[in-house]
């Protein structure tokens, strides 16, 4: 049972994620995305909606969840504090309070409803089909014919709508955003993106590269400089 809710949920209440926050849920989806590869499982729809906190496995009421992350979103001070410092011992003792909460959270992927997985006999044949959600499909799953690399597309594009509350390639319907997808670079130099680190730019540009063979792998990501600067919490 996750109790805290999903990442949709939080993100339509408050808004774009702090940068930090985003690091702290992303390590742990690469982590778990690099987990269902190695064992030939391709999710098929990752998205904000199927992002999900749990409390260290104990139930946290929605009063407790929602006071701990109302701090972290509105307090403009703390927020900045923690996206800008170098690590823990520059951080103060309030804003070391906060990431040691959070790390009491674990991440956690939903729905399978579209995973699937790769016989290893034909670990090379590409799979078939629509999958997922329309804003994050990849150029390959647009031309039904994907692979393990989709859902790496998706991450890129999820953790852009996180921190813009825009999707990267647009649309009214599913034809327009399909096309955008296909015919669009993404672009990553927008106002709404403007507070957001090179580190953190590189890495959604590297995810949401058109080639999927030149895409990042989940661990790959997680050695990104993205992880390494700044709260590395792979370290707490």
């Amino acid at each position: 049972f996750c109790g805290g809710g999903d990442v949709a949920s939080l993100h339509d209440k408050y808004g774009e994620f702090p940068e930090f926050l985003l690091k702290f849920v992303m390590s742990q989806v690469f982590l778990a995305i690099s987990f269902l590869h190695s064992n030939k499982v391709v999710h098929g729809d990752i998205k904000r909606e199927n992002i999900a906190f749990v409390y260290d496995g104990k139930y946290k009421t929605n009063e407790e969840f929602e006071r701990f992350f109302s701090k972290i979103f509105k307090d403009k001070e703390i927020k900045n504090e923690i996206n800008e410092v170098g690590g823990m011992d520059n951080l103060s003792e309030e804003a070391q309070n906060i990431v040691k909460e959070l790390c009491n959270y674990e991440i956690k992927i939903l729905d399978f409803g579209s995973a699937k997985m790769k016989k290893r006999d034909k670990i090379n044949k590409k799979l078939t089909g629509i999958v997922g959600t329309a804003f994050y499909c990849s150029p390959e799953v647009v031309k039904e014919k994907y692979d393990f690399e989709s859902d790496e597309w998706a991450c890129g594009v999820m953790m852009y709508i996180l921190l813009s509350n825009v999707a990267p390639f647009p649309g009214d319907n599913e034809e327009e955003i399909f096309d955008n997808i296909l015919s669009k670079e993404i672009n990553v130099d927008i106002p709404e993106l403007n507070s957001i680190s090179k580190n953190c730019k590189d890495l959604i540009k590297k995810l949401c590269n058109k080639n999927p063979k030149q895409r990042i792998k989940s661990e790959e990501a997680l050695n990104h400089p993205f992880f390494k600067t700044g709260i590395n919490f792979s370290n707490l």
